[in-house]
């Protein structure tokens, strides 16, 4: 059996929603785990380290991008999806990237 990825599913929230849902569940499909923002529930981390976290620790990171800049990440000039990007691409990881 192939070994289980952990796929980091990256991008705004309020952007391509439907697509993120269903690249998700093909994640699952696939037998890998996704991970987003969305899924990660409450903690007691900020917001930043855990964008870092997922970032740096995915075997794969997948950017969804769609019209949107994303939220600022408080103590940062740039959005916590340009974040997660620098942090995975940081880390030397595979990249795919979907640009609507």
């Amino acid at each position: 059996m192939p070994e289980k990825l952990t796929i980091f599913i990256s991008g705004t929230m309020t952007d391509l929603p439907t697509e993120r849902k269903r690249v998700a569940a093909a994640i699952r499909e696939m037998g890998h785990e996704p991970v987003w923002a969305e899924g990660r529930g409450a903690t007691n981390r900020p917001s930043r380290d855990e964008c870092e976290r997922m970032a740096r620790t995915c075997d794969v990171y997948l950017g969804l991008y769609g019209l949107r800049y994303g939220w600022k990440l408080p103590g940062e000039a740039i959005s916590a999806t340009e974040f997660e990007w620098q942090t995975a691409r940081r880390a030397g990881g595979p990249m795919l990237i979907y640009r609507q």
